[in-house]
């Protein structure tokens, strides 16, 4: 931050703008401000005469007058003594920033679009060019003093009288303490002039430099400024040897030493010449004196060296002429020089090795703005305004190459410039300066800026829209001319089926080549610059599906107006479309319904929620001996008052969003008041366009004659138990008392085997054996009828079963027979632990195995059990490889003494699945096969899990 404050007279009557600016200004991290405040044009006035402010920031609408008038007074009073006016004004002044530009305002700002940035670079920029416009004006001040020096060297011929009056005028100018003159370098140099306040101080390091230097003398204590004299000679050997040096001390430090250091080495570059010069005169002097002194004394001499001097005449005017024709031809390659020189276009610059400037062409001062003279001995990084241009230029870190650097002409403009530096070098290979050729490209810049701005806007645009078409949750597409896609949003892939395809850049008809004829008309008119629109429109897909869809045609326009494409807007209405056929379907539904459940007897009604009919058909009206007409309208507790006490709870519990289903009405009807009638009915709530109820349904089933065909059922069903019951009894009666009589005949008949087989004809032996095996039948049909009749005798008394246990304790069981068949039994899956009655599980398992077994073909049988979870139940299967049979007997079989074969293939009796259906019942469950003939068989039954 600058260490001197600058000072700011706020000029304006809003003191809230005052405080605004005093923020801003107070955060300025490059410069600190003392702020003077005034509220109007007279009190301004009077305080930038007293404290004489750097910048004023004026307003243009004050309350005693206007800013123009202010802006001139202040600029008539001071002239130019004040920095920098900033005119302040409002939105739509624009016109009057422009004179006040022209009367002498360096800049200004518009309050409402004001900001902290905008008033502290405007601040900046305004100080900048204060800087440099003191720069320059002191650069002239210092010019004019060296011209001015200049002349009056010229007007000493005497070397010593030049070399005092130098030092003296030389003091005068620099305002140092001493100045000193030495003649020589290092320990042979010799003091020939000085003007000083006090005593020289040593000169030791500065007789060691034959550069410009600045040795500073310790801290506090100031600097010395050292420069070397070059003298130049004609011949090449001996030019611009050094003479000596010239000395600055200051006792005391010093502002810009730079700028006095230029300065001091344009007086030395003079003062050499000055000093050649005399010296030159000097010596002329004396060879004149001594050519006298010769002349006389060689007078008697003359003769005899006449023809030597027409000689040496002769010599002397060849190398004359000879120097003529050169200098003729130099000045002829100098003016070439300058003349290729000045017509190049971009601004060149020949400098030093320590960078000052030492010429220019014309086309350098119109491009910076200035004179040839303002720019010739200054350094070179005067032109720049970056630090990258100055670190180019310094000491020991300049790079030739090509370089873009920001220049700033003399009136403060800053422009882009491209440089290219080189190196110049003697014949002898040795630097001698450097030569800059400068471009300006801030036009080319801002058009290249412009255009990549435009650019990325255009990305950025065209970003936005491809994201925003992509994400629409609509199907849309552009296209160009060609009708080629350019951008097309994710709805569009998956209402046409394209999957994730990339459509960019191909045509539409290579996409969907199905397009009919009228629609590519359609294209093309649009591209012509008409607009289309359809609410519904088939659709038909390649797969020979239809859909509803709604489209419109739009023509988008480039720059020129032309049209550039078509965009394609499209929504699937299918759904919407089969809604909208399924609301119409559902409402003649609904009218049908009412309908064909008044021709099955079934009331039915819906109701608002004040209990008005909206809609009933005519059994539920014939109830209240009305037609349906009549409803509508009126409320239940008008049409029905007594029915309407046990229904209208009801109907307040279905508006709260319950269903009530199965609820029994019972209530005698003014049509039948001696009758007691019945109604099965359910209430549910009907939904529209809310999350609550608004209306409920009624369905009506009269169940008066049911309710009394369930009396009668009842006492049929009670007659009915009563006899199974004796039925039972009676079978299992007389199973049990048959089997006596039966172990009788077979006893005897084993005793006619026994005592007399062989005896007897050969007759009696087979009629013995027809007695023998008719009781052995009978036998085993007595047993099965018993277990028939026991299940279902009592209640069965359920355990937790693990039915592998059981079915282990069957394969033990039926081991004989499953050796005797090369059988093999299997399990698929683990089975389950469930609840039931052990006995009836084993009865139930070995019945399915053995009949497995028994229906087997000629291969070996091959049993799998399997149990699968479903649901609440386990299901059971018992599959073989046998037989098989007919699925149209699938059901017979299960029919107790119902058999498909005859006794002599397959012996049994018919009881044993209907053993197996009757347990697997008594258990909750059911059972039933699958099988075709040839095929095997497959038995399923379920068994509850809990």
């Amino acid at each position: 931050m600058s260490s001197q404050p600058v000072k700011v007279l706020i000029v304006d009557d809003f003191e809230d703008d005052r405080i605004c600016f005093r923020r801003y200004l107070s955060s300025d991290d490059t410069y600190s401000y003392t702020i003077i405040e005034a509220e109007d044009g007279h009190e301004s006035l009077a305080l930038a005469q007293q404290h004489h402010p750097e910048i004023v920031l004026l307003d243009y609408r004050l309350p005693d007058s206007e800013g123009l008038e202010v802006l001139t007074e202040l600029i008539q009073r001071h002239q130019g003594a004040l920095s920098a006016i900033i005119m302040l004004t409002g939105q739509g002044d624009e016109e009057v920033a422009v004179s006040a530009i022209k009367a002498g305002a360096q800049d200004y700002l518009v309050k409402n679009k004001l900001n902290k940035a905008k008033l502290i670079n405007t601040i900046h920029r305004v100080l900048n060019q204060q800087k440099l416009r003191q720069a320059v004006e002191r650069s002239q001040r210092k010019r004019q003093i060296i011209t001015d020096l200049s002349l009056r060297i010229q007007q000493f011929l005497d070397p010593q009288q030049l070399l005092d009056w130098v030092v003296q005028d030389i003091q005068q100018v620099l305002g140092c303490d001493a100045v000193a003159i030495y003649q020589g370098m290092a320990s042979e140099r010799t003091l020939l002039a000085q003007a000083s306040d006090g005593p020289i101080l040593d000169a030791e390091e500065a007789a060691n430099s034959l550069n410009p230097i600045v040795i500073p003398l310790g801290k506090g204590t100031g600097c010395r400024m050292s420069v070397p004299i070059y003298l130049t000679f004609s011949d090449n050997e001996t030019e611009n040897q050094p003479w000596g040096f010239l000395t600055a001390d200051y006792l005391s430090e010093i502002d810009s030493t730079a700028e006095d250091l230029e300065l001091f080495i344009d007086i030395s570059v003079r003062l050499g010449i000055s000093i050649q010069q005399a010296f030159l005169l000097q010596q002329l002097r004396d060879e004149l004196e001594e050519r006298r002194k010769v002349e006389q004394t060689l007078a008697h001499a003359q003769r005899t060296l006449k023809h030597s001097n027409q000689q040496l005449e002769s010599r002397i005017q060849q190398r004359t002429e000879k120097l003529a024709e050169v200098n003729q031809q130099l000045r002829q390659k100098t003016a070439e020089f300058e003349a290729i020189f000045q017509s190049i276009p971009d601004a060149v610059i020949f400098t030093s090795l320590e960078h000052r400037i030492q010429s220019c062409n014309q086309a350098t001062t119109t491009l910076f703005e200035c004179a040839s003279a303002d720019l010739v001995g200054q350094a070179i990084d005067i032109l720049y305004t970056d630090e990258n241009g100055r670190d180019r230029q310094a000491p020991g870190q300049t790079m030739p190459g090509r370089y873009e650097t920001t220049y700033r002409k003399q009136s403060g403009r800053l422009f882009i410039g491209e440089t290219l530096l080189t190196l110049v070098e003697d014949k002898n290979g040795q630097p001698m300066g450097y030569l800059q050729i400068i471009r300006d490209i801030s036009e080319h810049k801002a058009l290249e800026q412009a255009r990549l701005w435009a650019e990325k806007q255009l990305r950025q645009q065209e970003g936005q829209l491809r994201l925003f078409v992509e994400h629409t949750p609509a199907a849309v597409a552009m296209f160009d001319r060609e009708l080629r896609y350019i951008i097309y949003s994710q709805r569009w892939l998956e209402d046409y089926r394209l999957g994730s395809q990339d459509l960019t850049g191909r045509s539409y008809y290579d996409v969907l080549p199905t397009v009919p004829d009228f629609w590519k008309t359609l294209l093309q008119r649009c591209l012509a610059g008409e607009e289309f629109a359809c609410k519904e429109d088939r659709f038909p897909r390649e797969n020979g599906d239809i859909d509803w869809v709604r489209w419109e045609l739009h023509p988008w326009y480039d720059e020129s107006g032309d049209v550039g494409g078509l965009i394609v807007m499209t929504e699937v209405i299918t759904t919407y479309k089969r809604l909208q056929q399924e609301i119409i379907a559902q409402k003649h539904l609904l009218q049908s319904f009412f309908e064909a459940a008044s021709t099955a007897h079934i009331g039915t009604a819906i109701l608002d929620e004040n209990f008005r009919y909206l809609q009933i058909n005519q059994t539920l009206a014939d109830v209240n001996g009305l037609s349906a007409v009549s409803h509508i309208g009126r409320k239940v507790a008008e049409v029905a008052p007594v029915i309407a006490q046990k229904i209208l709870p009801i109907f307040e519990r279905v508006l709260q969003g319950t269903t009530v289903t199965q609820e029994e009405i019972t209530a005698y009807t003014s049509l039948q008041p001696e009758v007691m009638r019945h109604w099965l009915t359910s209430y549910f709530p009907v939904y529209t366009d809310s999350e609550t109820p608004k209306q409920l349904g009624i369905v009506a089933l009269e169940i008066t004659q049911q309710k009394r065909n369930e009396q009668q059922l009842a006492t049929l069903n009670t007659e009915l138990q009563r006899s199974n019951q004796e039925l039972e009894q009676f079978a299992y009666v007389a199973s049990h008392d048959l089997r006596e009589p039966l172990r009788k005949i077979r006893s005897y008949s084993d005793l006619l085997v026994r005592h007399y087989q062989g005896q007897l004809d050969e007759r009696a032996d087979k009629y013995i054996a027809y007695i023998i095996d008719g009781a052995i039948r009978m036998a085993a049909l007595i047993n099965d009828l018993l277990d028939y009749s026991r299940v279902g005798r009592s209640d069965i008394e359920l355990q937790s079963l693990p039915l592998k246990d059981v079915l282990e304790q069957v394969i033990d069981d039926l081991q004989p027979k499953i050796q005797a068949t090369n059988a093999t039994i299997s399990i698929h899956h683990p089975l389950p632990t469930l609840p039931g009655n052990a006995v009836q599980m084993r009865q139930l398992l070995q019945n399915l195995v053995e009949n497995s077994i028994k229906y087997r073909s000629e291969t070996p049988p091959d049993i799998v059990i399997d149990a699968v979870a479903a649901g609440e139940c386990w299901q059971i299967s018992v599959s073989d490889n046998g037989i098989g049979l007919d699925p149209q007997f699938a059901d017979r079989i299960f029919i107790i003494f119902q058999r498909l074969h005859v006794r002599e293939a397959y012996e049994g009796t018919g009881i044993g699945l209907a053993v197996c259906k009757r347990i697997v019942e008594l258990h909750g469950g059911k059972i039933w096969v699958e099988s075709e003939l040839g095929k095997g068989a497959t038995f399923y039954f379920t068994l509850p899990a809990k």
